[in-house]
């Protein structure tokens, strides 16, 4: 027949234990609504008109009825399976007219909820459906069934000012607080300047600002925000922490492997450290960063150098590495290139070029160093 869907329609019509993604047809309208159901998608279209968002979406923001054939049309099956004990149920999403039957929505582990304003009462995902929250609210709140959308919206802000998770005011107001502390410790640790400067001198001096400028009432949210000499030293240490794991994970995510470049040194109080550097690829683009400064208590053999990098060597795929000429680096037997060579037969070793420059300057004839001192002083000017 003339008005009949086309074939391939009839043969979705007829499936059941399917995915289904309605898109709306108006243009540069972004609704979308993905269900799923048990039943045959045409008796699941019929049961649209009668209810649920698609309706709602229909009459609130197009101010239309739709009917079976109109959702029929723009309705596509996304995933089916042979039986719904096999279905992975997708994650639904809240939507704001939910909040007429006395729901807002929630967070916990990642997952939207639903969250009965009036009993308090949460609901699984899977209960986020119109028909659900009806029969919740006119079966445990029958004496409220006949109030308006304005009751439930004055009761949700009244929930979310004490709710805990993510949409919570409380934790909004506390993410803003905590994210003033950080930014205040990584300016200290830019300036390197003493944890105590924060307490002694940033927070006095942003106090009298802020009073002079917008108020006595600002001063008092300034307050809240810890900037104690323990606080500072904390957060510095998370967020050198957060940058090492960020490090790490580019190492492991780079499909090309890792390039390091150490070098152990002993500074004017007979302190060794050892400085590594990797590079990597990430976002099609080679990244150089710092990986590790850490002292050597103890000797500085290759053995003791290594053993300190021996784990990351072992789950990344390390493809090169620069030392010095030192023989605790570059001995065959055991220097550090050997017992790397042991573990990451296929990474090259390369003899740092600007120490063979280093060692080269130091037999230069007088003509050709005095040249040389030139050039360098002229680059440093430059």
């Amino acid at each position: 027949m003339k008005n009949n869907p086309a074939p391939a329609m009839q043969d979705d019509l007829k499936k059941t234990n399917g995915v289904y993604q309605y898109k709306c047809p108006v243009q540069e309208c972004p609704g979308t609504y993905i269900g799923m159901t048990t039943m045959r998608l045409s008796k699941r279209s019929s049961c649209h008109v009668q209810e649920g968002t698609i309706k709602m979406h229909c009459l609130q923001n197009h101010n239309f009825k739709t009917t079976r054939e109109h959702i029929v049309k723009n309705v596509t099956i996304i995933v089916r399976a042979p039986d719904s004990r096999r279905f992975d149920m997708p994650k639904r999403i809240y939507d704001p007219p939910y909040i007429k039957y006395g729901f807002i929505a929630i967070e916990h582990g990642g997952e939207a909820l639903l969250q009965c304003v009036v009993c308090m009462k949460s609901l699984s995902n899977a209960a986020m459906t119109p028909s659900l929250l009806k029969r919740h609210l006119e079966t445990n709140q029958a004496d409220k069934k006949d109030r308006d959308q304005s009751y439930f919206q004055r009761l949700g802000e009244n929930v979310k000012r004490q709710s805990m998770d993510k949409t919570g005011q409380i934790y909004q107001k506390g993410a803003g607080i905590v994210k003033a502390s950080y930014e205040v410790a990584l300016l200290v640790a830019k300036n390197m300047k003493a944890h105590t400067i924060a307490e002694s001198l940033i927070m006095p001096a942003a106090k009298i600002l802020v009073s002079q400028v917008i108020g006595e009432e600002a001063v008092a949210k300034l307050e809240s925000v810890s900037v104690s000499n323990n606080t500072v030293q904390r957060r510095i240490k998370e967020m050198s922490v957060d940058i090492a794991d960020q490090v790490f994970e580019g190492v492991k995510s780079s499909k090309y492997g890792f390039a390091s470049q150490l070098n152990e040194s002993t500074d004017v109080t007979n302190c060794s450290e050892l400085l590594v550097y990797v590079r990597f690829m990430q976002s099609n683009a080679a990244k150089t960063e710092l990986l590790l400064s850490q002292d050597l208590s103890s000797t500085t053999t290759g053995k003791d150098i290594f053993n300190v990098l021996d784990n990351f060597f072992k789950q990344n795929e390390l493809v090169g590495f620069t030392t010095d000429g030192a023989p605790s680096m570059l001995s065959r037997k055991s220097g550090f290139q050997a017992h790397v060579k042991a573990v990451a037969p296929k990474a090259t070793a390369v003899h740092c070029f600007i120490h063979r420059f280093a060692l080269c300057a130091k037999v230069l004839p007088p003509k050709l160093l005095s040249c040389l001192n030139r050039v360098i002083r002229i680059v440093n000017f430059v």
